[in-house]
């Protein structure tokens, strides 16, 4: 009885997943039978604008995290300083997280991103908001080593571009 279970067990799996196009006789399997499960290594560069009127840049502080992968909402954090914990004094702010990250395989797959970037400036003065991220931007990996400048919300205008600096399977 054992071996009749699994067989329809099995046969239920396996018809969920497929689905027929009558008027192009074909068969389309999801991605779970297709073992189209990957790991990704994403890296980018932020490029702030010197707002200090100084040398050197800005001693960056904020959260970033990537919102979706390839339509999965996945809310990993991949940068975050504290005020008491800037960067160094920096106008490329780099995010190259030392894991990769799982998703389903597409044709071109992308991310989505939000957070914010903060300056943090000397005692006495009040630190500035340098931009938001827009949550609905899709980052393509076909768009590897451009700079995108419609990822961040309108008002601050003190991020320059993103770049994505790796968008690739791990191996």
């Amino acid at each position: 009885m054992n071996i009749f279970k699994i067989i329809f067990l099995a046969s239920v799996i396996s018809f969920s997943s497929l689905s027929f196009s009558a008027g192009e006789n074909k068969i389309y399997s999801s991605s779970f039978l297709q073992g189209s499960v990957k790991a990704f290594y994403i890296n980018f560069t932020i490029r702030v604008k010197d707002t200090d009127n100084g040398p050197g840049g800005q001693e960056l502080y904020g959260k970033i995290e990537i919102k979706e992968i390839n339509g999965q909402e996945v809310n990993l954090q991949v940068w975050r300083r504290t005020t008491s914990n800037p960067t160094g004094s920096t106008l490329n702010l780099k995010v190259e997280p030392s894991h990769p990250f799982m998703t389903s395989d597409s044709r071109d797959s992308y991310i989505t991103l939000s957070g914010e970037i903060w300056d943090n400036d000397l005692a006495g003065q009040q630190d500035d908001r340098l931009c938001n991220l827009k949550e609905d931007v899709r980052l393509y990996q076909s768009q590897v080593g451009e700079r995108i400048r419609n990822v961040f919300e309108k008002g601050l205008g003190h991020c320059d571009y993103l770049e994505i600096t790796k968008f690739e399977l791990a191996k």
